[in-house]
């Protein structure tokens, strides 16, 4: 039996109902704007996604709720969560991991990478890697670093 504070919303004019008769997409953009507004009430107000899923319907799951709420304008917070917009060092959720490793600027963050490991790195373990590459072990700390980050980018 149903609590007396739940409302309780028909099956089939449920949005994201699996046999709704008003389904997300066949709305014109008024109404999916409505839809998006209701959500982000619910969700701001500190619905669960079960709750949501048995208000809205059961295909509204997290991917569909935030695509919903990113197309309408709401992307605080409130709405959805920080883990889902940033890394957790903190950097934007731009281009992909294929793009990062192999697009226009890969090069130049490789080369990066590897001097900040170079420069990072304990100089009897330079000295040790660089003896088992075969290469030359320079006496001097700044070209033993040069030769270990050419090493790390050959690799």
């Amino acid at each position: 039996m149903p609590r007396k504070s739940s409302k309780s919303t028909p099956a089939e004019s449920r949005p994201f109902g699996i046999d709704s008769t008003a389904p997300y997409g066949a709305m014109d953009a008024k109404a999916k704007a409505a839809v998006a507004k209701a959500v982000a009430t619910a969700k701001a107000n500190g619905a669960s996604g079960d709750e949501m899923r048995a208000e809205f319907g059961p295909l509204l799951g997290g991917p569909q709720r935030r695509k919903v709420l990113r197309d309408h304008g709401y992307t605080s917070t409130a709405h959805i969560a920080r883990s889902y917009g940033q890394y957790r060092d903190g950097d934007s959720r731009v281009g992909t991991r294929h793009a990062r490793e192999h697009g226009i600027k890969a090069g130049e963050r490789r080369v990066q990478a590897a001097a900040d490991q170079a420069a990072s790195a304990d100089l009897s373990l330079i000295r040790k890697a660089l003896r088992e590459a075969g290469t030359s072990v320079p006496r001097a700390e700044a070209k033993a670093r040069a030769a270990y980050q050419e090493l790390l980018l050959q690799a």
